[in-house]
């Protein structure tokens, strides 16, 4: 008789808790996808790629990301896993060396809860049409517009 209701006992306790915790929301495809693309990320511990400009291999883990690479939001909060496997997987797309400066992870603080951007810097993209050998340079200079004659000058 104690063996039935020690039995009993633990299939009410998981009934009643079933009841009482809501349920889990059911996951998209790419959701579930991505989820398990960071899982195994983690269990690596890390992602290589190379460098498109020097060849370089390069090696980063989330919690590299997270150390050397995240600016937080304002409030101090620091990307989440996903946040930071999205940084990985953008520079090993575009073959971007965060090191120097190719790519930035900011954090921003917003009504709904931090949020993070990923986001390439210019002067990566300049080194990458440079290298192509198609880029035909870039002009830059000041306009100035004279006050009284209004005479509009072109200085280098």
């Amino acid at each position: 008789m104690s063996g039935q209701q020690t039995q009993q006992v633990p299939q009410a306790a998981k009934q009643a808790t079933a009841q009482a915790a809501p349920a889990a929301p059911e996951l998209r495809p790419e959701q579930l996808a991505l989820d398990q693309a960071i899982a195994a990320t983690l269990q690596r511990q890390s992602v290589s790629w190379k460098v498109a400009d020097t060849g370089e291999e390069l090696e980063l883990s989330i919690s590299h990301v997270r150390k050397l690479f995240a600016n937080p939001t304002k409030s101090g909060k620091m990307p989440t896993d996903r946040e930071c496997w999205l940084f990985l997987q953008l520079c090993k797309a575009r073959g971007l060396n965060p090191y120097v400066g190719d790519a930035f992870l900011v954090g921003y603080d917003e009504t709904s809860g931090p949020k993070f951007s990923l986001i390439t810097a210019h002067q990566a993209l300049f080194k990458r049409a440079e290298a192509s050998g198609k880029k035909k340079g870039m002009e830059s200079g000041v306009i100035v517009r004279d006050a009284k004659t209004k005479e509009i000058k072109e200085t280098p």
